[in-house]
């Protein structure tokens, strides 16, 4: 009976209150559910901690004289 009572639990846990009350609660509160106290604020802006990675680097691109040569082959002059 305490597994089933337990797996009971833990199902109600995921639908109910992670798939419905969080949610509505995070509609209702709108952008002070995304209030951020002084110190985490002072580490993300010191550290950038984010969810995404490093920044790509951008594109190399290739002098102009290598350009030219590329277009003379092409023409077969």
């Amino acid at each position: 009976m305490f597994g089933l009572g337990s797996g009971l639990a833990i199902l109600i846990d995921a639908v109910a209150v992670r798939g419905v009350l969080v949610p509505a609660a995070m509609r209702l509160l709108g952008r002070s559910a995304w209030y951020a106290p002084g110190f985490p604020r002072k580490l993300h802006g010191r550290f950038g901690l984010s969810e995404s990675g490093p920044a790509p680097a951008p594109a190399a691109v290739p002098e102009p004289s290598a350009r030219v040569s590329q277009a003379k082959d092409s023409t077969g002059v």
